[in-house]
């Protein structure tokens, strides 16, 4: 769907709520932004826009959840070197700290992603800090799963603090498992356990209770590169020229779905979370602005081969990953699924 339909479901508002406004009647305002003025400096206004409508006064950190999902830098894969430290650096000349922050995924440590994207030499020259996810305290969420058990899984105590700001710094992408890769799913790495795999048959019932959990979150979604088909690593990258984001990561992902050309009702972590939160039923639910011209020139579709089929089954099934990632068999399992160079990346 086109930009124009979008703003015919949602409705359009130009200036800033103001703070007397701020409260829980407010509706969400999602900012779409096309990136004629760059890629960087776009997604640099659209956040001091966010900011604008946050209550920043007892803000003492910030912290950066960058998509880095992979050792280096791809186009629409993961969020560029050079975005990451226009941010960080633009927010450390405002706030005190600012700290960038990735958890290490299945055969991914952290420190992998955060050297292959030269996250401490732009801490360096920012004065950022890094940290992995898994290193830091973490306390214990409980959620229910689909068939009515209780699920706990850890999560970093510090994504939880008052006084913090969350980015969800996401790429805008398709995803062979969940649909899409946005806001939400990018918090997927906020779990820190290097085997949370093992927790991917409930990721549909976690990603809601995550969002839940972080008190002042700005979603930033960058689409100037976006990836269509078997994302969110083999899928074919191409000039989206957009950007989208919100201080509400589920307004902001409603938003992109329907920029994508995709039902948000078709993307179960979002439609779980719509469920559970009882808000943004539809999109009059929350108000779009629009900063230039931005549109998609595509629909984007999620593509999946054979073997992406069958890894969904192992994924969704907890017996069936606990099998293939964490038993006696997983060496031999992983090793022949490397050697036939099918598996789909999407481990993290």
């Amino acid at each position: 769907m086109s930009i124009i339909g979008l703003i015919q479901i949602g409705k359009t508002s130009k200036d800033p709520p103001s703070s007397d406004d701020m409260n829980e009647h407010v509706k969400p305002r999602v900012l779409i932004s096309d990136t004629t003025g760059g890629e960087e400096n776009t997604l640099v206004d659209v956040l001091d826009k966010n900011l604008k409508i946050i209550d920043t006064r007892s803000i003492s950190r910030i912290i950066i959840k960058p998509n880095l999902m992979d050792p280096t830098h791809s186009p629409g894969v993961t969020i560029s070197p050079a975005v990451l430290e226009k941010i960080a650096g633009h927010l450390r000349n405002r706030f005190t700290e600012v700290v960038i922050v990735e958890g290490g995924g299945y055969n991914l440590p952290a420190k992998k992603m955060l050297d292959g994207h030269d996250v401490w030499n732009i801490c360096k020259r920012t004065g950022a800090v890094a940290f992995d996810l898994c290193d830091l305290e973490r306390v214990m969420l409980t959620t229910e799963s689909r068939w009515n058990s209780p699920i706990r899984f850890p999560f970093p105590k510090i994504l939880m603090d008052k006084d913090s700001i969350l980015i969800s710094l996401a790429c805008m992408k398709t995803h062979v498992f969940t649909g899409v890769s946005l806001s939400i799913k990018n918090l997927w790495g906020c779990v820190p356990d290097t085997k949370r795999t093992l927790f991917h048959a409930y990721i549909n019932e976690i990603l809601p209770k995550i969002v839940d959990s972080i008190p002042n979150p700005i979603a930033l979604i960058d689409g100037d590169i976006a990836l269509d088909g078997r994302g969110p690593k083999l899928g074919t990258p191409f000039k989206g020229g957009i950007v989208i984001s919100s201080t509400n990561l589920l307004a902001a992902d409603i938003a992109a779905t329907r920029v994508m050309g995709i039902s948000p009702m078709q993307i179960r972590h979002l439609e779980r979370t719509i469920q559970l939160t009882d808000k943004l039923k539809d999109f009059n639910d929350y108000e779009i602005e629009m900063l230039g011209s931005a549109k998609l020139d595509r629909i984007m579709k999620t593509t999946r081969t054979w073997y992406d089929a069958i890894a969904i089954v192992t994924y969704w099934s907890p017996y069936l990953s606990k099998l293939f990632y964490d038993s006696r068999l997983t060496p031999i399992i992983q090793a022949a699924v490397l050697k036939t160079g099918l598996s789909p990346g999407a481990q993290n």
